[in-house]
């Protein structure tokens, strides 16, 4: 079975300008789901390679908007056009590897419909926090309107006294 390092390696070294760039900032989630890794194990992987200079990354704060392999000599070819690739339990030629590629292209729009989804959530997640706000707000309402009440309840009491 290759490494991930490998897998990384093959699948850049397949694409147009052996680069992979995702506009959202989500190229390793991106990555991640066509190698089928999980994203925190192939994110320490990027960042070793990216330290080796095998790999260069265009990262802003926490996103990563590409990544792309360097012409540096690796333990692992990038790519073997019209060659077998065996990924230790079967063979497969380029022109399965490319149909499996053509396949991954397709997975933009479940990616587009995810950051839709995950802008939805961002939108709901803010209008709790505003209903909470606003829930405190009545709570500190009804607290005040307690104590309002209870004054006037002493000051009524205090009134039967006197009159």
């Amino acid at each position: 079975m290759a490494t991930i390092r490998e897998q990384v390696i093959a699948n850049l070294g397949r694409r147009k300008n052996r680069e992979i760039r995702e506009a959202e900032g989500f190229v390793t989630s991106k990555l991640a789901h066509q190698l089928k890794i999980e994203p925190g194990t192939l994110a320490s992987t990027l960042r070793r390679m990216e330290e080796r200079g095998e790999i260069q990354r265009e990262v802003q704060g926490k996103r990563s908007y590409a990544i792309r392999l360097c012409e540096v000599e690796t333990e692992a070819p990038a790519a073997a056009p019209a060659a077998p690739v065996t990924n230790g339990r079967s063979t497969l030629t380029q022109e399965r590897l490319d149909a499996v590629a053509a396949v991954l292209e397709e997975y933009p729009a479940l990616e587009e419909e995810n950051r839709q989804l995950h802008r939805e959530l961002g939108k709901a997640e803010e209008k709790i926090e505003a209903l909470e706000l606003q829930i405190a707000a009545l709570k500190r309402q009804v607290d005040a309107t307690k104590d309002t009440a209870k004054l006037i309840a002493e000051i009524q009491e205090r009134l039967q006294k006197i009159g």
